[in-house]
């Protein structure tokens, strides 16, 4: 008798996926113009302002890379990134997985789905808090000496401090990266409605996946790293308040239009993984 062969275990294909999640944006450009436009110049004006709360002082720092600004400041553009950007994600999930055609000028949604969503996407994001906070204690606590480049001067407070968030950031970097990565498929389920489907199911969907989702994810990030470099470049290198406050109106437009591009990856997940199954 022969024994029975085991079919392979199922792989996600990675470079099948990037491709079209790449070409979809394309194809249905029109429907990413009418999700994101209006969003778009709305997160722009709203960071605009917020950053011109702050006095020219801060903004030039932040500027030139000394200062990561306002904790609170950094914590409030997050939460109203996510708010915002909730009703594109929705609407383009649902676009990718019901065919669900965006015919409006604009796309405007604040119902129970998109609402469903943000809570989703806020607990991934608290599970994020503990690498935010230690990076923004690092950045902004750093001791003068270290600044200065000369570490031999540091105290040893200080070296015991700086070690003590170093392994806070070791442990919480991993940590903020399986979570979200592994949690990441209910948030095209909450897109389209599916509330039975919770991070325990995420989990299990993606075992065996994990490297696949994570490099997938980060590619996809690249098209609004590219316009992004390209936008600071076009604005200028000069120390200036009012082009630090452009840069990052139009970095916050770029970031929500862009979004599309690991949203769909994502959309494509979905399908592979538990649509499929």
């Amino acid at each position: 008798m022969t024994a029975t062969q085991q079919p392979a275990p199922f792989k996600l294909p990675l470079g099948e996926m990037l491709s079209e999640a790449m070409m979809l944006p394309v194809h249905h450009a029109p429907a990413v113009a009418r999700l994101s436009w209006r969003w778009g110049l709305v997160l722009a004006g709203v960071t605009g302002l917020m950053y011109r709360t702050l006095d020219d002082a801060q903004l030039l720092a932040m500027q030139k890379g000394d200062s990561f600004g306002p904790a609170g400041l950094n914590l409030l553009s997050l939460l109203i990134g996510l708010v915002v950007g909730a009703s594109v994600a929705v609407g383009w999930h649902r676009l990718l997985l019901m065919g669900e055609a965006v015919h409006t000028g604009s796309y405007w949604r604040a119902d129970d789905t998109v609402w469903r969503y943000i809570a989703v996407a806020g607990a991934m994001l608290l599970a994020t808090l503990p690498f935010l906070t230690t990076v923004y204690l690092l950045a902004s606590g750093a001791p003068e000496a270290i600044v200065a480049g000369d570490p031999a001067k540091v105290s040893s407070e200080d070296a015991f401090r700086l070690g003590v968030l170093m392994l806070a950031l070791m442990v919480s970097l991993p940590a903020a990266v399986v979570l979200t990565t592994r949690w990441s498929l209910v948030l095209p389920a909450r897109a389209i409605d599916v509330t039975d489907f919770g991070f325990g199911d995420s989990w299990k969907a993606t075992r065996g996946h994990f490297w696949r989702l994570f490099v997938g994810s980060l590619i996809c990030y690249m098209p609004a790293l590219a316009i992004g470099v390209l936008a600071g470049g076009l604005i200028g290198s000069e120390p200036s308040v009012w082009r630090f406050i452009a840069a990052n109106m139009i970095a916050a437009f770029v970031g929500l239009v862009t979004s599309v591009f690991p949203l769909g990856f994502l959309s494509l997940a979905y399908k592979k993984l538990v649509e499929a199954a």
